[in-house]
């Protein structure tokens, strides 16, 4: 009897301690994201039993800067247009300095010529890429003047960001549980009203204004939205093929 008793008691301790730990490194690991303050809040919260998470009866802070303009769809497409040849000379380039097998260097092109004729867009092209000459691509397109990529395509449905608007409530519920917050904001930054609904509409009202507030503020050029964009599709690939999410 006494025995339980220390058991459970330690083992109270225990869990106690081991969320405390893991709010820390969440909190750190968002600060380090750059995250709002009030994001890291709504982070830190979810690890909480809701009668002990904030009320959410604070009123938002108005901005202490000027909103910044958004850049519209339709930039965002001029923009891949523009870019177009230039991505695939780099990636062409890649092709031909690669030590790599010559299947690979196959498929590789084969799927540059894919997005040369136009049947896939600049983020469908961008997810295949393999991280090096993904980086390779995004720090030239920021920047104006080796493993290549998995020329297998991620899953058979190609899913562009735009694409996003598709599918069902639930998928992105749970996607946004692990996609970087910092990114979803730089990626809103350039999607069309119609996608940015339905990211906020899964969320809570207040985070809703938190992520809205942080869209209209925060700085960035096409280049870094389209890595974003990016990003935020081959991770949501990622979470399909680990059947997190049903794309």
């Amino acid at each position: 009897m006494i025995g339980g008793a220390f058991a459970r008691k330690l083992g109270e301790y225990h869990e106690k301690e081991a969320l405390f730990w893991r709010l820390v490194i969440e909190a750190i690991m968002a600060i380090q994201s750059g995250d709002n303050p009030r994001v890291v809040e709504h982070k830190l919260s979810v690890f909480l039993a809701p009668k002990d998470r904030p009320s959410g009866d604070r009123k938002p802070t108005v901005p202490s800067s000027a909103p910044t303009p958004d850049i519209s769809p339709d930039e965002m497409q001029r923009f891949a247009d523009e870019q177009r040849e230039r991505v695939l000379e780099i990636v062409r380039e890649a092709v031909r300095k690669s030590a790599g097998d010559k299947e690979q260097k196959k498929a590789v092109e084969a799927r540059a010529t894919r997005f040369e004729k136009g049947e896939l867009g600049m983020v469908e092209f961008l997810v295949g890429l393999g991280d090096e000459l993904y980086t390779q691509v995004i720090d030239c397109l920021q920047h104006p003047p080796k493993p290549l990529m998995d020329p297998v395509e991620p899953l058979d449905r190609a899913l562009d960001f735009e694409r996003l608007v598709e599918l069902a409530d639930e998928t992105i519920e749970q996607s946004m549980r692990e996609i970087d917050q910092r990114d979803l904001v730089i990626a809103l930054k350039g999607a069309s009203s119609a996608v940015r609904e339905k990211f906020l509409c899964n969320m809570s009202e207040r985070v809703q204004v938190f992520i809205s507030e942080e869209v209209g503020l925060v700085r960035c050029e096409p280049g870094q939205i389209l890595d974003s964009q990016a990003r935020i599709v081959m991770h949501m690939y990622k979470m399909a093929e680990q059947g997190k999410i049903q794309l």
